[in-house]
């Protein structure tokens, strides 16, 4: 009898333990060849950005995306399923591409480079959802 009851008891933690470690989240790791065509996208889509930023007399409080692919929209259903925000930092065009909803950044590029500046989805950090306020910290001088 003592041991039968120890059995169901050993039995229910183990159930109770796989259905507990089925529920944890753990968020799935981005597919690097769709990230690293999406960081090539994000590239253009910064220059439009960051030539609207330089040579436009547009609001620079306007939605910058709108108006930077104003001429192309369609380049923007590429990152359908993820958002995109744009912006300016010290006079520099710079676009963060983020998990849908904004939770957090997963590619960065600010327009003084010609390459992506920050693929944080290679990281374990959690970067939010923002265009930096500081375009020193990421261009050289």
């Amino acid at each position: 009898m003592i041991h039968r009851t120890l059995m169901i008891r050993r039995t229910l933690v183990s159930t109770l333990l796989v259905v507990t470690a089925g529920c944890v989240s753990t968020s799935p790791q981005p597919d690097p060849e769709e990230m690293y065509q999406k960081a090539a996208a994000l590239t253009k889509v910064t220059a439009m950005v960051e030539s609207l930023v330089t040579y436009s007399d547009v609001a620079l409080n306007a939605d910058l995306l709108a108006a930077a692919t104003g001429h192309d929209p369609e380049i923007l259903k590429f990152f359908e399923g993820y958002e995109l925000r744009a912006g300016q930092t010290q006079g520099r065009g710079a676009v963060v591409m983020c998990t849908q909803g904004g939770g957090e950044a997963l590619l960065l590029d600010v327009g003084c480079t010609a390459k992506l500046d920050y693929h944080w989805w290679q990281t374990e950090a959690r970067e939010p959802c923002e265009v930096p306020l500081d375009a020193a910290a990421v261009c050289p001088r």
